[in-house]
């Protein structure tokens, strides 16, 4: 996502992951996951890639995690059991 966020065109994943250094068919399923979540965006043809749906600053770590985590809370105190469960109130906005 840091990548497609500084870069202003469309990125390919065929170069991208020659660059990084990645299996191919690993990066094609991280793309097709983030893509159904509506986080990017794919164009086909010669100048054709990936590229954010929206701005990166509207996206947030959250939403990225849940794609491939599912909803999840990063304690269990944010569950709203225990004495720290107030903390968890509004947790949603920033993750």
């Amino acid at each position: 996502m840091s990548e497609l966020a500084q870069n202003s065109g469309s990125v390919g994943l065929k170069g991208w992951a020659k660059e990084k250094d990645l299996p191919y068919r690993f990066l094609s399923k991280v793309a097709v996951k983030l893509k159904k979540a509506g986080l990017i965006v794919s164009r086909q043809g010669r100048s054709g890639g990936y590229k954010l749906a929206k701005t990166a600053e509207t996206i947030s770590a959250g939403e990225v995690i849940r794609v491939f985590e599912g909803k999840t809370l990063p304690v269990g105190c944010m569950r709203g059991r225990g004495e720290f469960g107030r903390i968890g109130k509004g947790i949603d906005k920033c993750w």
